[in-house]
């Protein structure tokens, strides 16, 4: 009798697979899978309700945790660091266009969106659904409808507590963060043996976004699949930058012949790939022109936390030390990578987080830091950096991220081919390429 495939077996007890007649030879994909599958894992039934439909999108991120809508679709996320010991998985709540535990023909995309800081997942999974429907109205080469849009949500504590009585175990099983640590991969935070919740102890937020990709671009879930898109807004632009440096699993996704796309919209601040920083001229700080002679060695001494993470590539969390630094540095100007800003995007940002030196060295505005950061590329990469990547500033768009995503070029971001060269309904050129 044919031997099943461990890494079978696990998407089994997932819920995520319906066991076939006859296993196939395993992929890379299910080698490593097949690393999480050394005994019987316990089954966590996956329950998605059916699709749901765009939710409201309300004006502004909500301030009370009680407000916050949390998905009710939940992903067991198993670590490649997890000892033998471990019997149950945490869970991730998401959104999604259907469930996850039944097969996809012709689903093409997968687009996994990333909230903000807000961490409303549902807000996001509406944006990604509106842009979904501007792409099939204005480009019906592109197949947007066969897209899978996939929204996790990365909580707090006080997220959770709010909710508890929602679940059964009063939400003891969800992965849940200190503050919004989860956009820059920081670990999960998990009890004691006294039930207090205890910090850098559990699953990065990054491993979690690996194990998701890898349970989830499979054939047997998505036998068409040709591409993944991975985009988030403000602070998810933020996870989803640091993410396309040091992420493991897009890597191993492109090895399978799966096209990896990162979108970055409206984004806070960058990762920088080495100590240098744009030092504007005396004699026209504000609009002064970037270019490589503009670039300095940034002063340590004035800003201590300038060229550490996230920020920069010095001292890296425990999941950023798994890749050597210059392996990060010549990696990713292979990586494909969308910025998009608007060029309206031009309100002063006002940092007073202790590592404010560090952000402020990125520029004042949204737009000037995603220009500074791109120069930075050009300066570091030169050809390669502009053959791989993009950076688009869209005219008639401020710090607005719906109507980025909406716009020609956030929908050829998500669902087409990239490349921002259409024009909106009225007309009017909608982007300035750099």
């Amino acid at each position: 009798m044919q031997r099943i495939p461990s890494s079978l077996l696990l998407l089994i007890s997932l819920g995520l697979f319906a066991l076939p007649l006859h296993a196939a030879e395993p992929s890379l994909v299910d080698r490593l899978l097949n690393m999480l599958g050394n005994k019987n894992l316990p089954r966590i039934d996956i329950q998605p309700p059916a699709a749901p439909a765009a939710p409201p999108l309300p004006a502004k991120p909500p301030l009370d945790p009680a407000k916050l809508e949390i998905g009710q679709s939940f992903l067991p996320i198993y670590s490649f660091d997890r000892s033998d010991e471990d019997d149950l998985a945490p869970v991730l709540p998401f959104f999604s266009t259907a469930p996850i535990n039944q097969l996809h023909k012709g689903i093409q995309t997968l687009v996994v969106f990333i909230h903000d800081q807000g961490r409303e997942a549902a807000k996001a999974f509406a944006f990604a659904r509106s842009a979904q429907d501007e792409a099939s109205a204005r480009h019906p080469e592109w197949n947007a409808d066969a897209s899978f849009i996939f929204a996790p949500q990365f909580l707090n504590n006080e997220d959770i507590e709010a909710h508890a009585k929602t679940w059964p175990d009063g939400g003891a099983a969800l992965l849940r963060w200190v503050n919004n640590g989860w956009m820059f991969g920081a670990e999960s935070i998990t009890p004691d043996k006294k039930g207090i919740w205890q910090a850098k102890t559990g699953i990065s937020s990054f491993t979690a976004l690996d194990f998701a990709l890898l349970a989830l671009a499979r054939p047997m879930i998505f036998p068409d699949l040709q591409k993944v898109v991975i985009a988030g807004t403000s602070g998810g632009a933020d996870f989803v930058q640091r993410y396309a440096a040091l992420g493991i699993a897009p890597s191993v996704l492109n090895d399978e012949g799966i096209e990896i796309r990162f979108v970055l919209s409206q984004t806070n601040s960058f990762l920088y790939l080495d100590h240098h920083r744009f030092v504007p001229q005396r004699n026209d700080p504000i609009a002064a022109k970037i270019e490589n002679s503009a670039f300095m060695p940034a002063r340590t001494d004035a800003c201590k936390t300038i060229n550490s993470y996230p920020f920069g590539l010095d001292n890296m969390p425990p999941y950023g030390r798994k890749n050597a630094i210059n392996e990060v540095r010549l990696n990713y100007s292979s990586k494909r990578i969308i910025y998009l800003a608007g060029a309206g995007a031009t309100l002063p940002i006002h940092e007073t987080t202790p590592d404010a030196c560090a952000l402020n060295a990125q520029g004042t505005t949204i737009k000037q830091r995603s220009d500074i950061f791109f120069a930075s590329l050009k300066r570091l990469y030169g050809e390669e950096a502009e053959r791989m990547q993009k950076l688009y500033l869209i005219e008639g768009i401020n710090e607005d991220g719906l109507s980025l995503w909406r716009s020609a070029c956030g929908n050829a971001a998500l669902f087409g081919d990239g490349a921002c060269n259409a024009r909106d309904i009225g007309g009017k050129a909608m982007q300035i390429i750099k």
